[in-house]
């Protein structure tokens, strides 16, 4: 863990809350974009992985 210009310590993006779409079931890519949009709204995600991850869930639907 890092820390950014003013001190405080860098957090890793909550990449765990993105919902990957469940195979078996079709999954819910909607929502799983949703919040990878949103963490990317907040500066969480840099423009590669938000690409990476939306080509992903492309692929994975």
């Amino acid at each position: 863990m890092g820390t950014s210009l003013d001190g405080a310590p860098h957090r890793r993006p909550a990449l765990h809350r993105l919902a990957l779409p469940n195979r078996g079931s079709g999954g819910n890519d909607e929502q799983s974009l949703s919040v990878l949009r949103e963490l990317y709204a907040r500066g969480e995600l840099s423009d590669d992985e938000f690409d990476r991850r939306r080509e992903q869930l492309k692929r994975s639907g």
